[in-house]
């Protein structure tokens, strides 16, 4: 089979080489499969076959790039400084395989004009045509994430973070006391991300409280509402392990190693500074993958840490895998 994009190849060796940066977007055709070849440790991304007719496809792209498609003669009368890689190419086309090309910019160099193009191959057996990576539209750039896996070119966080746990299965883990003290537990709320560089998976539960400090500052002085709150939170930390580990090691002399129910690693923190202001904060690593994490701000009570710990479900991240 004719490798799909040769003529945008042999061309690119005389185009300017800042093209990708101004690329047109392609969008893949309806319903065509990504093709990948491992055994081609150069294949560029991304090569998709269909096997819709050939002038189905064409049609598809006419409409879309908005630009006739052109047949190798075409391109030739177009393209004077092209006719011998034209000349090459019909050479190797089969008579049962049929070519077009989508023009997508022109461009002069060395007083020569080329462009950049769109290839279509056709066969009896289907449609191929190639899209680099940097000229996907957004809604299909998985396909160059699924090229990249199967390829083997994803990074070690890559790999370890299609292993994210949904956080709404992490939210099953949080406290479930609906008050302590005076304060009242919020809706949970998190997210899953595995987007370029944000992979994460976390959820999160407020407890809080209004409280009345008084601003004292002399006549005129006014009262601030401030509040209390506790924040929980449960991190799926499989893709970046050994830095959450780090964070969890005491540092500083008002951090202190801990064993958080007498079995997770972690540390615990308690102040108040000369207004009162208190902070405190307990962090623990569950099943050597989930951060579990719990900060007071006004309050620097670690008991209360203590008491939303013991309503939590750690047997849940413990069964998580």
């Amino acid at each position: 089979m004719l490798q799909c994009g040769l003529l945008f190849w042999l061309f690119m060796l005389i185009s300017f080489p800042s093209f990708a940066q101004s690329a047109k977007k392609i969008p893949i055709y309806p319903g065509a499969t990504l093709v990948v070849d491992k055994t081609a440790t150069d294949e560029p991304c991304c090569n998709f076959f269909t096997k819709d007719a050939f002038d189905k496809v064409i049609a598809f792209y006419q409409t879309q790039l908005n630009t006739k498609p052109l047949e190798p003669k075409e391109i030739a009368a177009k393209y004077p400084a092209l006719k011998a890689n034209i000349q090459q190419l019909e050479k190797q086309l089969p008579a049962t395989m049929k070519f077009r090309a989508f023009i997508l910019s022109e461009v002069t160099m060395g007083g020569q004009k080329g462009a950049e193009m769109f290839e279509v191959t056709g066969s009896p057996v289907g449609v191929n045509f190639n899209v680099a990576n940097f000229s996907l539209v957004k809604n299909d750039e998985h396909f160059y994430q699924s090229w990249r896996e199967q390829m083997g070119k994803l990074t070690e966080v890559e790999t370890n973070a299609k292993k994210l746990i949904d956080w709404k299965l992490l939210k099953e883990a949080l406290p479930t006391l609906q008050k302590i003290n005076d304060l009242a537990r919020q809706e949970p709320s998190g997210d899953t991300l595995n987007e370029g560089v944000t992979i994460t998976s976390q959820a999160s539960v407020l407890y809080s409280t209004p409280v009345v400090i008084q601003d004292d500052r002399g006549e005129g002085g006014e009262s601030a509402n401030k509040t209390t709150t506790i924040d929980v939170d449960v991190e799926d930390v499989v893709a970046t392990l050994d830095a959450a580990k780090e964070t969890v090691k005491a540092s500083g002399p008002t951090e202190k190693a801990v064993k958080i129910k007498g079995k997770y690693d972690g540390k615990q923190s308690a102040e108040k500074n000369e207004s009162g202001y208190g902070t405190c904060e307990k962090m623990f690593i569950v099943n050597q993958r989930f951060l579990v994490t719990l900060r007071g701000s006004n309050t620097n009570d670690l008991a209360l840490l203590d008491k939303l710990i013991d309503s939590m479900n750690l047997t849940k991240l413990e069964s998580l895998k």
